[in-house]
């Protein structure tokens, strides 16, 4: 029984593969020390009527502020949710909540380390969906969980404005 759900599950649904490229604005925590950047990913998806689910991957490399030779890469891999809280027959508006990992390799003139972080998102889309394309728009909060293991934790929060579009077969 539970095998025929979820087979029909995946039949009545539609699997989406495509891009997406954001602003990304840092607002605290390591980002008071990096300008704002671009991220360029690539991402998965599989939806139902008016729920998605979302595999997602995006690289962005944070300059310091001004002149200065720090440099910090990011690399985030992300799995999110979505609901389609206003749902039209060709467009809505999609809350998102995804929970990820994000790996980072942080630069100053010769010296270099590296690191990974937990990392939380929630969001707000604008979908559209045409014949075999699906266009989201929208703003996300990345919070990146840091701590050393021992009793002090810090959030790093990264605003960005994103577009992307999938093809969907």
């Amino acid at each position: 029984m539970m095998s025929a759900l979820l087979a029909l599950t995946l039949v009545a649904g539609e699997f989406d593969a495509g891009g997406n490229v954001a602003g990304i604005f840092p607002l605290g925590g390591f980002g008071l020390h990096q300008s704002s950047t671009a991220l360029l990913g690539a991402h998965v998806g599989y939806g139902g009527s008016r729920l998605r689910v979302e595999a997602s991957y995006g690289y962005a490399t944070l300059p310091g502020l001004q002149a200065s030779p720090y440099r910090l890469a990011l690399h985030l891999v992300r799995l999110a949710g979505g609901y389609q809280f206003l749902a039209r027959p060709d467009w809505g508006l999609e809350a998102v909540v995804g929970t990820g990992y994000g790996r980072g390799v942080r630069s100053f003139s010769d010296g270099r380390e590296t690191g990974g972080v937990g990392v939380g998102s929630v969001g707000l889309n604008f979908v559209q969906r045409a014949a075999d394309a699906r266009l989201s728009v929208g703003l996300c909060e990345d919070v990146l969980l840091e701590g050393d293991g021992l009793d002090r934790l810090a959030l790093s929060q990264l605003l960005s404005v994103r577009a992307g579009v999938s093809y969907v077969f």
